[in-house]
């Protein structure tokens, strides 16, 4: 299957788990989902999209798609055109890492971003946990499988305006105040890096010591188009490494054929 059509399968399986999804996940679970949030910084209402893709299904080498639904296209119809978004997930229960907090998160495309949201430690990085208990509770009260809620009667995007729980401030950018970067550092046309946060060490060193935690920029980058689609377009391999890579091969195999000639000469 060529990358195209990957892209494609991609997006035709998100748009039909957005037809029976249960709500954002949240970082409590162990294996919490994406979402997409975007914030009219004049207006001060905000668009919340459960992603729809857990911590653990996430694939930095796929180009994915997120085509804008008609919740996002009335909230951008109706917008100022100044707008701040980032797309986040978590794990605050330490599965799948020593130590126990993984993050995913944009931020802006500049090379010293990895150095920078390194400069966070340990301890802080329990802080970005912030973010499931004062927003994504409120965003969830209304998508599916809000507590009372009708399944399929509420969709899994909604939008806020300021002052409710599910509204997407600006303490959110910085992951609830606790972020030494800022995670909605593009607006419509903008593309942003997307990074794999952790603490480091052991569980005793991640409980006392004030280490820096781990940042490793993913294979791609996120665009919102001005259409309001959410593009994640991953950085294809430069042909010259293919090139590389080829010619070892052939290397390797003409040094084969070497020894067997030997062999049989012998």
């Amino acid at each position: 299957m060529n990358m195209k059509m990957k892209a494609l399968a991609a997006a035709l399986a998100l748009t039909a788990a957005g037809t029976a999804n249960a709500g954002i996940d949240g970082f409590g679970t162990g294996n919490g989902e994406l979402f997409f949030s975007i914030r009219d910084n004049v207006n001060l209402t905000s668009y919340v999209l459960d992603m729809n893709v857990s911590m653990n299904a996430w694939d930095q080498n796929a180009n994915q798609s997120w085509m804008a639904d008609a919740t996002l296209n009335g909230f951008l119809g109706a917008g100022s055109g100044d707008y701040s978004w980032a797309v986040q997930g978590g794990d605050s229960t330490g599965a799948g890492d020593v130590g126990g907090l993984r993050y995913l998160t944009t931020t802006a495309t500049v090379p010293t971003m990895e150095a920078t949201i390194e400069t966070e430690k340990n301890l802080g990085l329990v802080g970005w946990n912030n973010m499931d208990t004062s927003y994504l509770i409120g965003a969830n009260a209304k998508l599916d499988g809000a507590p009372g809620s009708v399944p399929g009667t509420l969709g899994n995007s909604a939008t806020f305006v300021t002052g409710e729980s599910g509204y997407f401030d600006n303490g959110m950018d910085v992951w609830g105040n606790n972020s030494p970067m800022n995670a909605a550092s593009a607006g419509i046309g903008g593309s942003q890096s997307f990074f794999y946060v952790t603490n480091t060490g052991s569980t005793v060193a991640f409980l006392t010591k004030n280490k820096p935690v781990d940042a490793i920029q993913q294979a791609g980058t996120f665009t919102l188009t001005a259409n309001g689609d959410l593009n994640y377009v991953a950085t294809p391999i430069p042909a010259a490494v293919w090139l590389l890579g080829s010619a070892m091969v052939g290397l390797v195999g003409v040094a084969r054929r070497r020894e067997d000639d030997q062999v049989i000469a012998a």
